[in-house]
């Protein structure tokens, strides 16, 4: 299944995580989302568009952890609003300490699909 192949966000979530095995990858994930939230919040306030602008050095790690952990390109390019919706997803999954279950479950599924 390729980024582009994709037809339903369950479907792109699947392939999220595949994409986000290794786990310093996705704490990278987790302190860059953090960041980014951090600035948007920011931002709104003190009412500093700056800040804005300051959160997108949140995806810096990100792309650090597919480059060095996962060996991958991340899928944000391919699909900006899946990609969005599935980092909260990773985030919030992670912050309620169920990623490694979640990706335990993905990786089952891909191990036993045709």
């Amino acid at each position: 299944m390729n980024e582009h192949r994709c037809e339903t966000l369950e479907e792109f979530w699947v392939l999220y995580v595949t994409q986000h095995q290794h786990p310093l990858n996705r704490l990278l994930h987790y302190l860059g989302g953090c960041w980014f939230l951090g600035c948007l919040i920011a931002s709104a306030v003190l009412w500093n568009f700056w800040f804005v602008l300051l959160a997108y050095f949140g995806y810096i790690p990100s792309w650090i952890g597919h480059v060095v952990f996962e060996g991958n390109r991340p899928l944000t390019l391919g699909a900006p609003l899946w990609a969005g919706y599935s980092e909260c997803k990773m985030l919030l999954y992670g912050l309620t300490g169920r990623m490694k279950k979640e990706v335990d479950r993905v990786m089952s599924i891909q191990e036993n699909s045709p």
